[in-house]
């Protein structure tokens, strides 16, 4: 009786690794042919699985294959440039996120290498437009972009990363500032023309209030 219940499990055992090694095949044959990130949630998944499961053979394959499959779209994601560099960020900071909590080694290692090349040009291309935008509003949208971009590095614990995005910002001088306004002038009897000055104590208003200074080097 005990030797039929040690068949019985070795025959799910090994049902299970088919039916892993099957779903495997498929998401491989899928990644092979894009470069997309799609088929890289399922292949992250089989190598998770793979792992808890003791089929080391399975986890291996399936996190070589994640890899290539992220090498090829960081590639994509610098020669196109614009948002769908953003995307593909955003997309290798979610699978880091669930890389890091599957403890896979090699999917890390490749996002930690796609990620370092991404971050740079993606973080630069939306400063760019914080600084070329028309107005204030639009100004701070993008400074909000920047700031997420920020707090995307903290969260995969890339702090060097985050660090020097907020330094970057910080130095940049504020050429997006209109130049100060001279006074105007005000008579008075003895003295002539001179400039005018604001009366002690004035009512503060929203017009007479500086433009405050974004920084973005210590947002989370």
């Amino acid at each position: 009786m005990v030797v039929a219940c040690g068949s019985a499990h070795g025959a799910d055992v090994n049902s299970a690794a088919a039916d892993l090694r099957a779903a495997f095949r498929e998401a491989a044959r899928d990644a092979k042919t894009r470069d997309d990130l799609d088929p890289g949630y399922e292949l992250l998944g089989i190598a998770e699985t793979a792992q808890q499961q003791n089929l080391p053979q399975i986890a291996a394959e399936a996190a070589t294959a994640f890899a290539d499959l992220v090498k090829r779209a960081a590639a994509k994601a610098l020669r196109t440039g614009g948002s769908a560099a953003e995307d593909t960020l955003d997309q290798f900071v979610d699978l880091r996120f669930m890389a890091r909590t599957a403890n896979l080694p090699l999917p890390q290692a490749a996002l930690d290498d796609a990620m370092a090349s991404l971050f740079p040009p993606v973080a630069a291309a939306v400063q760019r437009k914080f600084e070329e935008a028309p107005d204030w509003s639009a100004k701070l949208t993008f400074a909000d972009d920047l700031a997420d971009l920020q707090a995307s590095a903290t969260q995969i614990m890339k702090e060097d990363i985050a660090k020097e995005m907020g330094e970057a910002f910080d130095k940049k001088p504020p050429s997006w500032r209109p130049p100060p306004k001279r006074p105007p002038m005000q008579k008075n009897a003895r003295a002539g023309w001179r400039p005018w000055r604001r009366p002690e104590n004035p009512a503060t208003t929203a017009s007479s209030m500086p433009m405050p200074t974004i920084s973005i080097s210590s947002r989370r």
